[in-house]
């Protein structure tokens, strides 16, 4: 299944690749579809070097994440953070947009 933003779905790919190789322009096939012409040739290009398994959906998740945060930073900051309220022992407050108690006794 592909994901929300891909314009195109595995069926269209196939159709991509099939109208190519029947004889029809990567411009034409892109415009009939409404597609970019850089999409009609990234999907020949992967159809090409990697058969039908190249039109398959692939994850958009980087390959590698070199600015990440570490685990350890990860696990002491899910210690450290503590709701407000609780630290207190009570109930929290019910306050309004400007900070002030609602439902405060006069």
């Amino acid at each position: 299944m592909a994901h929300a933003n891909a314009r195109t779905t595995l069926y269209a790919r196939k159709l991509i690749v099939a109208r190519v190789l029947a004889g029809h322009r990567p411009g034409e096939v892109a415009k009939q579809l409404g597609i970019s012409r850089q999409t009609v040739y990234t999907w020949l290009r992967r159809w090409r070097t990697e058969g039908e398994a190249g039109l398959v959906d692939r994850s958009s998740r980087p390959h590698r994440m070199p600015r990440q945060t570490s685990p350890e930073m990860t696990a002491s900051t899910r210690l450290a953070v503590v709701p407000r309220c609780a630290a207190g022992g009570g109930g929290c407050p019910r306050t309004d947009r400007r900070g002030s108690r609602m439902n405060a006794r006069p």
